[in-house]
């Protein structure tokens, strides 16, 4: 059996139980790697969307939400609270400069006016490469404030027109002020 045999073999969500090939399945990790109690479930897109909305409405903090860049084979995307990014080995210096970019605490949703918890930014807030320690400190890039259902609605629009598959896993933000961002893993 080849690869593109095995990608091409089917599965069933472990949520809803629709069967789907295996190339479309997603990884939800809530538990971080086993590192917080959680849930670790392969899930079809829709079932993802439905638990990320769960994390995010159960969210109580802030923060910078990057969009999914499609050029990467092998996705995730992981939200990591800004006190724990250097235990990740992230420099100092990139993790304040992220931090400016988290929106104020009376922040108002840009699309329906409630309280705004996410700042949706592109990927040129690190020039489209997220391997990269740059940041963009200049802030001209597309970036909004969004409540987390308006944050969920875009998140979708975008995977869904990219056909973006987070295979490795998924992150939802769960505690702390910090940033979620997708990666080859």
């Amino acid at each position: 059996m080849g690869f593109f045999d095995f990608l091409k073999k089917e599965a069933f969500c472990e949520s809803c139980g629709i069967k789907t090939p295996k190339s479309k399945l997603n990884q939800f990790d809530s538990t971080v790697r086993d590192e917080i109690e959680g849930e670790l479930k392969t899930l079809c897109r829709n079932c993802l969307m439905r638990f990320f909305e769960i994390s995010l409405k159960k969210f109580d903090h802030r923060a910078v939400m990057i969009h999914p860049l499609k050029k990467m084979d092998t996705m995730a995307y992981q939200y990591y609270p800004f006190e724990e990014m250097g235990d990740y080995d992230w420099p100092h210096e990139q993790i304040k400069e992220y931090e400016k970019f988290l929106p104020p605490e009376d922040a108002k949703c840009h699309e329906c006016e409630e309280k705004a918890p996410f700042n949706w930014c592109s990927g040129e807030i690190y020039f489209n490469d997220p391997f990269s320690t740059k940041v963009n400190t200049s802030g001209k890039f597309s970036q909004e404030y969004l409540c987390a259902e308006c944050l969920l609605k875009k998140f979708k629009k975008v995977i869904e027109r990219e056909d973006i598959t987070f295979s490795v896993e998924f992150w939802p933000p769960y505690d702390g002020n910090g940033m979620a961002t997708s990666f080859e893993a």
